[in-house]
């Protein structure tokens, strides 16, 4: 009898690990992207409770559905007429396609290294075309 109640225990664990591995949340903020073996499966933007194969067939990743601010350190940029400006920026951007952004940035932490290059440059563009009067 004892045999039995320690087989059944650890079957009862057994499928407890593997159905929380094949469900997860997706909160409010976020949006979850399915992958299976590192390609694209679907993706999740209603918020709630969500099935998918347990791991490691398939994983989760998740990204902010909000409105994210990124800084930019462009320090001093010199303007048309030869003035140096002191420049303090920041841009401000959402992630509406999860896949698209995986698929170039793959994790929020890379934003500066993606991002930073274009907005500094756009900036640098913009401010060297304008003289200092123009920009005031």
């Amino acid at each position: 009898m004892s045999r039995k109640l320690v087989a059944a225990g650890v079957g009862v664990v057994a499928l407890g690990i593997v159905g929380m591995s094949a469900t997860f949340v997706v909160q409010e903020q976020d949006q979850a992207l399915v992958l299976a073996f590192g390609r694209f499966v679907r993706v999740e933007q209603q918020p709630g409770l969500h099935f998918k194969y347990p791991w490691p067939f398939q994983e989760v990743r998740y990204f902010d559905k909000r409105v994210l601010d990124f800084e930019a350190d462009l320090g001093e940029i010199n303007t048309s007429d030869q003035k140096q400006t002191l420049v303090d920026t920041y841009t401000r951007y959402r992630i509406t396609d999860p896949l698209k952004f995986y698929q170039n940035v793959r994790y929020e932490e890379r934003v500066p290294a993606v991002v930073g290059p274009l907005v500094e440059s756009e900036i640098r563009r913009v401010l060297g075309s304008a003289t200092l009067p123009e920009i005031v």
